[in-house]
C-alpha cells in the first residue's frame, strides 16, 4: 500500500501535461527513477485529431524510450518493419515473463539489451487502447500489480488529456460544415507555412463566397442555405485535403490556403470556378499568391479585394 500512495504522490503533475508526448516523459521519469524499470518503451497513436491538413495518421509510434541503445527514430523504423497492425489488437501481459520468450516484435524493439523479464501493459482511452507500455527488468522483485496501476493511473490522465485535445479541436471547428473556423484556421497557419518553407513550394490564399446567397435564403428557406454552405465547405475541403486548409470564417465566406507548385492565381482560380460549375449556387473567387514575408492580414485583405473585383466584373457583363 504504501508503494501505491508513493506511486500517486509521483503522478500528480501528469494533469499539467499539455500533450501526449509531455505525459509520456512524465511517467517514463518516475518508472526509470523512482520504480527502478531499466528499460522501456512507450507506444502511442500519433494522432486522435486530424492535423493541420486534415491527415489522420493512426499509426502506432514509439514517442519515449529509456535503456535502449538506440534512438526513437532508429525504434520506429523497426516497428514499421514489423508491421504490428492496429495497435489496439496487441495483447497485454499484465505481469513480468521472461525475456527468453519474448515475442518477435518486443525482440526486434529491446535487440541487444540484456534484461531477466519483460511485462506489457496498455494505456487505455474509454475502455481501448490508445497506447501501450513495454517495460524491461534486470533483477527480481518488481511487483506486476504495481505496474498495473500504473498503467491505470496513466490511463486516466491520459483520457483526460485526449478528451482535452477534442474538446479544444470542436472549438477550431465551424458547428454546421463540420470544416475549420477562424480559430482552427489562424491555429494550423503556421505549421502550413513553416512545412510551405522546408518543402520551397508556393502558398496560394482565396477567398469565396456564394453569389446572391440571401436571396437564396428567402426565397427558398434556410434549411435550403445551410445545405448549399455544408455543399461548399465540402467541395472546397475536398480540393485542398492534404495540400492546405480550408475554412468556413462567417457567413457565406469562406477562406482556402493552399500549398502547389509554383503557377499563375488565375490558374487555381479556374479550378474552383471548375469545380462549382455543376452546382446549384454560383461562387465568387479570389485568389492572391502568398509571399510569406506579407502579414497574413495584409494577404487576406488583397484576396478580398480581388474577389469584390472579380464580382464588380460579374456584375456588368
Amino acid at each position: 500500500m504504501k508503494e501505491l500512495f508513493e506511486l500517486i504522490e509521483q503522478t500528480r503533475k501528469w494533469t499539467c501535461a499539455l500533450r501526449g508526448t509531455e505525459l509520456l516523459q512524465m511517467a517514463q521519469s518516475v518508472l526509470f527513477e523512482h520504480l527502478d524499470v531499466a528499460a522501456g518503451v512507450f507506444f502511442y497513436e500519433r494522432r486522435f485529431i486530424p492535423d493541420h491538413v486534415g491527415r489522420l495518421d493512426r499509426r502506432p509510434r514509439v514517442m519515449s524510450a529509456w535503456g535502449v541503445p538506440v534512438d526513437v527514430e532508429e525504434l520506429n523504423r523497426r516497428l514499421d518493419s514489423a508491421n504490428p497492425g492496429p495497435i489496439f489488437e496487441w495483447k497485454p501481459t499484465y505481469s513480468w515473463r521472461s525475456s527468453e520468450h519474448m515475442e518477435p516484435l518486443w525482440q526486434s524493439l529491446l535487440h541487444s539489451v540484456e534484461l531477466q523479464a519483460y511485462g506489457t501493459w496498455p494505456i487505455l482511452d474509454q475502455g481501448h487502447a490508445a497506447g501501450w507500455m513495454l517495460l524491461g527488468i534486470d533483477r527480481a522483485g518488481h511487483d506486476a500489480d504495481l505496474m498495473t496501476a500504473f498503467s491505470t493511473q496513466l490511463s486516466i490522465v491520459a483520457e483526460l488529456l485526449i478528451a482535452r485535445r477534442r474538446v479544444e479541436d470542436i472549438s477550431r471547428r465551424d458547428p454546421l460544415t463540420g470544416i475549420l473556423n477562424r480559430r482552427g484556421l489562424e491555429h494550423f497557419l503556421p505549421t502550413l507555412c513553416d512545412e510551405t518553407r522546408a518543402t520551397r513550394r508556393s502558398l496560394y490564399v482565396g477567398i469565396l463566397d456564394i453569389d446572391q446567397f440571401k436571396r437564396i435564403n428567402d426565397l427558398y428557406g434556410h434549411a435550403y442555405g445551410d445545405k448549399i454552405l455544408t455543399d461548399m465547405a465540402l467541395t472546397l475541403h475536398g480540393f485542398v485535403q492534404g495540400r492546405g486548409i480550408a475554412a468556413r470564417i462567417g457567413g457565406d465566406e469562406y477562406v482556402l490556403v493552399l500549398q502547389a507548385d509554383r503557377t499563375h492565381p488565375d490558374s487555381i482560380r479556374k479550378q474552383l470556378l471548375e469545380l462549382f460549375a455543376d452546382k446549384e449556387y454560383q461562387v465568387c473567387v479570389g485568389i492572391v499568391d502568398w509571399n510569406l514575408k506579407i502579414p497574413w492580414k495584409e494577404i487576406l485583405d488583397l484576396a478580398d479585394s480581388h474577389m469584390y473585383e472579380r464580382k464588380r466584373i460579374q456584375s456588368v457583363q
